[in-house]
């Protein structure tokens, strides 16, 4: 017994005919079946680009064709990076990149494809010229700042002029884009300490009115919306030269007022004197930070109640000289009360 089989060509539905021979060389009536072939599997992507690389893109895929009836479903398998939820249709939180899939039908008929997640905007940097600050200012100090920031056209500047340091900066409503016309909504929410200043010129000025230790903040915004931010610590100002001098001190031995001392800020170097009302002098010293009369004559003899008289001398830090015969020294000469009782 012989058989001869034949078959047709088409892509999806294929005829069968089946004719067998006896040793005789007769042939059989023919048997023909119909076999139908379902159609290729054709997956199609929705896919949301991520903006400023963040994990805000997503992709959906929706397949056709194959063995898909009413009661049966494709079945999604999403390879690396993806490691979670792999057999959803929907996968969202992605970063920009590449992508596969692979769809199963009823039959087990599978096809894989490959997608991409683009990029918008990712490439803005903050950042402005440090390397041309000084180690340290003097007060008042006018200092220019020179924006270096890449991919942006949006700035806002943060200045404090106290010593308090600390920042919190909350970004909400990111963006709105469309491919061509693109928008954004930036909302931001701060919380700045006591004396901070804001400012949304490209290079801004800003003067340092007093002496401390500053920061500055720049955020940078780019055409997509997307931010980054730079904070810099390290701008040191010198106080401007300060002498405070007291016109009354008891030193009766309860542990209040019992000292005259003079406070300074930013003085290179200091010399003070007292004189009684004879001209004698009673105290001399060099460092108003840990010295102070203690109402003794040249530290013996405890000295009368009564009217003194005081001299100073100084260097501020910036060169600025301070003394009795100056203009700029109210206080480098005065007088004093000693009480005792």
């Amino acid at each position: 017994m012989n058989y001869a089989w034949c078959c047709d060509t088409t892509d999806t539905t294929h005829s069968v005919t089946l004719v067998s021979t006896n040793i005789y060389n007769c042939p059989s009536k023919p048997v023909t079946h119909q076999l139908n072939e379902p159609p290729i599997i054709n997956i199609d992507f929705n896919v949301t680009d991520a903006e400023c690389s963040y994990n805000n893109g997503s992709i959906t895929v929706s397949a056709t064709g194959g063995f898909s009836q009413p009661t049966s479903t494709f079945t999604y398998t999403w390879g690396s990076p993806i490691t979670s939820n792999v057999n959803n249709q929907t996968q969202d939180s992605l970063y920009f990149g590449r992508y596969i899939v692979s769809v199963t039908d009823a039959w087990d008929c599978q096809v894989s494809d490959t997608v991409f997640i683009e990029n918008f905007g990712a490439t803005v940097v903050a950042m402005f010229d440090t390397l041309s600050f000084q180690d340290s200012y003097n007060a008042p100090a006018t200092i220019s700042f020179t924006n270096m920031s890449i991919d942006a056209n949006n700035y806002i500047w943060y200045f404090n002029n106290t010593n308090q340091l600390g920042l919190y900066v909350d970004f909400t409503d990111i963006l709105t884009r469309s491919l061509w016309n693109p928008t954004y909504t930036f909302n931001p929410k701060y919380q700045l300490p006591g004396g901070a200043k804001i400012d949304t010129v490209d290079n801004p000025t800003f003067t340092y009115d007093d002496g401390g230790d500053f920061w500055v903040f720049l955020i940078a915004i780019s055409e997509y919306g997307c931010v980054d931010t730079m904070l810099y610590k390290k701008i040191h100002v010198e106080y401007l030269p300060i002498i405070e001098v007291p016109n009354v001190f008891t030193p009766n031995g309860d542990t209040y007022n019992d000292l005259f001392t003079i406070k300074v800020k930013s003085l290179e170097t200091f010399s003070g004197v007292i004189f009684n009302r004879w001209g004698h002098k009673v105290y001399e010293w060099n460092d108003p930070a840990d010295a102070g009369w203690d109402g003794k004559v040249n530290g013996g003899s405890l000295a009368s109640p009564g009217t003194y008289y005081y001299m100073i001398n100084g260097v501020g830090k910036d060169g600025t000289q301070f003394g009795p015969n100056t203009d700029n020294c109210e206080k480098c000469k005065g007088f004093l009360q000693l009480i005792r009782d």
